[in-house]
């Protein structure tokens, strides 16, 4: 059947388990689903690029290697290759200058 919007969705609840805003909110309820469901009139692939479009960037330190993602892992799980080149395009190489408003 493949990867699929609700697959999406609970790897990133899985990812992020345990992060926080700077509000102190989930930090999937509070910001990745809210711009996933965004998304979702764009189509399935857009609704999954909002939902994971941190997990790189976000999971890269984790102390848990498990709980780590980079682009081939999300590949190997048969996230489709559109989506995973959304994600590329948002995420944060170590180093770059965070802009603010860039988005």
């Amino acid at each position: 059947m493949g990867f699929t919007v609700p697959d999406a969705h609970l790897l990133a609840l899985h990812a992020h388990q345990g992060q926080v805003d700077k509000q102190g909110r989930d930090y999937y309820l509070a910001h990745l689903r809210p711009i996933a469901e965004a998304l979702r009139p764009h189509g399935p692939h857009a609704e999954m690029a909002g939902a994971l479009h941190d997990i790189v960037e976000d999971t890269r330190d984790h102390p848990d290697p498990t709980r780590r993602y980079d682009l081939d892992r999300l590949r190997a799980l048969g996230v489709p290759e559109v989506v995973v080149e959304a994600i590329d395009a948002v995420t944060r190489r170590p180093g770059e200058p965070y802009i603010a408003g860039l988005i």
